[in-house]
Parts: C-alpha cells; sequence; structure tokens
C-alpha cells in the first residue's frame, strides 16, 4: 500500500512537472502574425484572438474608426477621398503622437484623419463590430506607425 502511494506521488509530481513546462511554452497566441487584409477576411477563424501585425489605411470619420485596403475617391466633394476595398473596424483609439501625423479633410463635415499605417494589435473576428455592428472583423490595436505615403491625385 505504501508502495502505491510513493507511486502516485511520484506519477503527479512528473505530472505537475510536464504541466509546468508546458506552460512555460509560447502559445500560438503570442506569436505576433505579419498577414493582411485579404488573408484576414480570406480565414477570419486562423487569426482569431491573435495578435497580428499588417499594413492598411487608416480613417477616422463621422462614424468612422477603420482600416482599409485603399484610399480612392468618395464622389462626395472635390478631392475628398475615402476608404476602399476590404476594410475592418479599429477598436480604441490610436495614439495622439500618431494621429497627428495623419493626412486630414474637412470638405464633407467634421475633419476626417487618414494615412497608410503599420498596425499591430489583437484580431477579432464573428461580427458585430464597429458602427452599428456592421463590421464583421475588428483589430484592437496596441501599436502604430504612420507609413509615409502621398493621397491619390484627384482628376480636375
Amino acid at each position: 500500500m505504501i508502495r502505491f502511494t510513493i507511486g502516485l506521488g511520484v506519477a503527479a509530481l512528473l505530472l505537475i512537472g510536464m504541466a509546468c513546462q508546458t506552460s512555460e511554452t509560447p502559445s500560438p497566441t503570442s506569436k505576433v502574425e505579419v498577414t493582411t487584409l485579404v488573408e484576414l477576411i480570406a480565414s477570419p477563424y486562423r487569426y482569431d484572438g491573435r495578435e497580428i501585425l499588417l499594413e492598411g489605411f487608416y480613417f477616422q470619420g463621422w462614424e468612422s474608426n477603420l482600416l482599409s485596403e485603399r484610399m480612392e475617391a468618395s464622389g462626395l466633394a472635390e478631392g475628398h477621398i475615402w476608404p476602399a476595398g476590404l476594410k475592418i473596424w479599429v477598436e480604441s483609439s490610436i495614439p495622439s503622437a500618431v494621429y497627428g501625423g495623419l493626412h486630414q479633410q474637412d470638405m464633407i463635415g467634421p475633419v476626417e484623419r487618414y494615412g497608410k499605417v503599420l498596425m499591430n494589435g489583437t484580431f477579432q473576428s464573428g461580427g458585430g463590430y464597429g458602427h452599428l455592428g456592421g463590421f464583421d472583423a475588428q483589430i484592437v490595436p496596441s501599436q502604430v506607425e504612420v507609413l509615409e505615403w502621398s493621397p491619390p491625385l484627384q482628376r480636375q
């Protein structure tokens, strides 16, 4: 009986040791995945809950705080550009120093800020994000860097 109890104790210690060793191994969510909006939208389950890094066009305006594939003429006012292509919601604000480095326009109402950015953050999918729940996915940014970019020239 004593040998059986000692055997169980040793087995328990081995299992605890293996569990501790396993918990030190980095989890899949601890690795930053470099991706694109195309990949995110095509396979949201692959990235859900993971930390990602991607380039895109940040746009903040009336009821809009998003990351898009590109910027193009909106047709709403001369020289006004708008996010186009695939889009995801950006949950939360970006650092004020980054925000100050963005382009701005105010042709159709409140001042809008936009620019090409490199964004690091946690990706979430499943729907119901953003203004009126209109986005299927979002990123919760942890770091944002403005990239060099010139807005497209508008035809006169």
